[in-house]
């Protein structure tokens, strides 16, 4: 009960200072299929490790109904939950699974969608560990979170079709609480790797909505008048819980797309996003001038995020294409 009372106290003060732990890491490319389930059992045995949960195994049955999830997700154009059902590790009984679904880019690994789910800790309310109720108030959505790290599943399968990853579980989580809160050497853990610094975590919709809290000030400073509804509104949609997997994916997609890893989009980092997305160079340009408010040539993650749910149409567009969800 001493460690369940300590991460408490140390979530209600992250969620007063709007600083995360969620991972930021970046995993290696896979340059095989066994590298990348080699990732994802270790990448989920890492992040089980520091809530005191044992490790997971591979399944290749719940790899296979992980990858008709994702095939039906690519037919039908959006990311929904399918094939949450596969035959019993080492036997023939067919069992239903749980199942935590992704869409991300091309590029992601199955190490990147781990992280991603990983990261809805911010939006877990530490105070149900007392109880021990799963259906408590959180922050936000949490159940892929809690799946990674639920104790009672034993085994895991994933698969990825596009941009869709999946991963199966047996047996399934979430009946429960039945991980530990994250320990000292956990804590340590995700220290040392990185984790989304403060301002960014705020966008991500980690707490309620409130501009003075959340707003990065170089960020707001900038801000001028003629931009200040626009930026108001984006704010609030950016920090809305509803709209986490949203912010989620965008954050992701800056990531992948920062190609020398200094957190910021140079003009042709920013080039590569669009013209997937259907921008020309030439709008991109525009969109750069538009977004940049500290205007020092380049995005943050902050301002690619407030262009992004800045509501014009372009905008929205590119959120769509990007996250799936209107």
């Amino acid at each position: 009960m001493a460690d369940i009372v300590r991460a408490c106290e140390e979530q209600a003060e992250r969620w007063s200072k709007g600083e995360s732990l969620a991972p930021t890491v970046m995993h290696p490319r896979p340059t095989s299929f066994e590298e990348a389930k080699e990732q994802c059992v270790s990448r989920h045995n890492e992040l089980r490790a520091r809530h005191g949960v044992g490790p997971l195994e591979w399944s290749n049955e719940l790899a296979k109904s992980a990858k008709a999830a994702a095939n039906a997700c690519v037919e039908r154009g959006d990311l929904h939950h399918s094939h949450h059902e596969s035959k019993e590790p080492g036997g023939d009984r067919k069992v239903p699974n749980g199942q935590n679904g992704y869409l991300a880019g091309h590029t992601a690994s199955f190490a990147d969608a781990v992280d991603e789910w990983y990261a809805e800790i911010d939006l877990f309310n530490f105070e149900l560990l007392k109880s021990g109720s799963i259906g408590a108030k959180h922050r936000g959505e949490t159940g892929h979170f809690t799946q990674v790290v639920s104790e009672r599943s034993t085994h895991v399968g994933m698969a990825k079709t596009g941009g869709y990853v999946f991963a199966n579980y047996y047996p399934s989580g979430n009946m429960r609480i039945d991980f530990g809160p994250l320990s000292s050497d956990g804590k340590a853990a995700a220290l040392a790797e990185g984790v989304i610094p403060a301002a960014t975590a705020a966008l991500g919709a980690m707490k309620p909505p409130s501009l003075d809290a959340a707003a990065p000030a170089s960020i707001e400073a900038a801000v001028g008048a003629k931009d200040e509804d626009r930026f108001d509104k984006a704010m609030q949609q950016i920090q809305d819980p509803n709209n986490h997997r949203q912010a989620t994916a965008i954050r992701f997609l800056f990531k992948q797309s920062d190609s020398n890893r200094d957190g910021f989009l140079q003009l042709e980092e920013l080039t590569d996003i669009m013209e997937k997305l259907g921008m020309a160079k030439k709008e991109t340009k525009r969109m750069l001038q538009a977004a940049d408010l500290d205007k020092d040539g380049r995005l943050d993650i902050d301002e690619f995020l407030i262009w992004v749910f800045s509501g014009s149409k372009k905008a929205d567009k590119a959120k769509l294409l990007v996250t799936g969800f209107k």
